[in-house]
């Protein structure tokens, strides 16, 4: 297929990841192979076959690329031999006892590609409203996310754990593996799984636009926010910026251009005995109901803090934009 497209085939992806433990344990055909080549553990197995693997293809002057999980636990005697057959390891772990892993392999000399799921993954939902498409075992991803990620300083890359609680990102790194080989960080790579993917359509609105943090971040690894990460104010001010420059220049052009694409929906709040309420950029339109029922574009918009005689039980609003509107914010009393 390479050579009838006139390309050369130069690197083969093995994946690597996801192999159940003890999946192959108790098969006679890999008991029969570990006491052949003297083989102890599964993960000597797993050892056995990435060499066995490189030693076809890389005499071939073909590279292979994986998943953490096949760069993970190895000697330093194999990862000096196998490490230069690699092309690139894609390091998913961002967050929680995980988070060294990226460093870990790139410490080892294997190029790493930051796949961060805590930023990279496309297929996670952007908030955990329970009507917003997307997944959550990685917790939640949004343009902002995207945006926040620091190749050079991933314990900061995330500033929510999996469960929605905060990360200190000034402190993070504390007691964590330090990157000592910071040239085996050869770049990001942002991805979206298919099993919950309908149409092309989802497909535009989970990139669209938390794929401009990406580009953001692939362009620019240490921007000027992050080199004081106590000090929050630069980060805020930057982030504002950001989320104008999506809402008033990129998501008119992805309209006029028939993109589709995800609005994020309104903040709402009582205070003092008013109904507050924000949008995420200038020009969207806030309709908001009081009686329980789903908000419309014939609901009352808001426009200036309105004041409530009495709290109902459960106030809703929803976002307007660009022809887009966004999933419903609930506030309960």
């Amino acid at each position: 297929m390479y050579r009838e497209a006139g390309l050369k085939l130069d690197i083969v992806h093995l994946g690597g990841d996801e192999v159940a433990s003890g999946a192959w344990d108790r098969t006679p055909e890999v008991q029969a192979l570990m006491q052949r080549e003297g083989l102890k553990t599964n993960h000597d197995v797993n050892g056995y076959y990435i060499r066995r693997i490189t030693d076809i293809l890389y005499k071939r002057g073909i590279r292979i690329e994986g998943w953490q999980e096949v760069a993970q636990n190895h000697s330093p005697e194999f990862n000096r031999q196998m490490a230069q057959r690699f092309a690139g390891i894609n390091a998913w772990s961002t967050v929680g006892s995980r988070d060294i892993v990226p460093y870990t392999i790139a410490n080892d000399g294997y190029p790493v590609i930051l796949s961060n799921v805590t930023n990279f993954y496309m297929d996670m939902g952007y908030s955990w409203h329970p009507y917003e498409q997307g997944l959550h075992w990685g917790g939640k991803v949004d343009e902002f996310d995207s945006w926040s990620a620091l190749p050079w300083n991933v314990y900061a890359s995330a500033r929510m754990a999996y469960d929605g609680k905060p990360i200190d990102v000034a402190t993070n790194h504390q007691g964590k593996v330090a990157l000592t080989q910071r040239q085996n960080i050869i770049g990001i790579q942002a991805q979206m799984w298919g099993e919950t993917i309908r149409d092309f359509d989802q497909v535009q609105r989970m990139w669209l636009p938390k794929v401009f943090g990406v580009a953001e971040r692939g362009w620019n690894a240490q921007p000027d926010w992050s080199l004081d990460l106590a000090n929050t104010a630069p980060y805020d001010s930057a982030r504002h910026q950001y989320n104008l420059k999506i809402g008033t220049r990129e998501l008119p052009l992805l309209s006029r251009m028939g993109y589709n694409f995800r609005l994020g929906q309104p903040g709402l709040k009582v205070e003092n005995g008013m109904l507050l309420a924000n949008a995420l950029y200038p020009g969207v339109t806030i309709r908001y109901t009081l009686d329980g029922s789903e908000p419309t574009q014939n609901s009352p918009e808001w426009t200036a803090p309105v004041k409530l005689t009495t709290v109902p039980p459960v106030i809703k609003a929803r976002a307007y934009y660009l022809g887009k509107e966004s999933v419903t914010t609930l506030l309960f009393k």
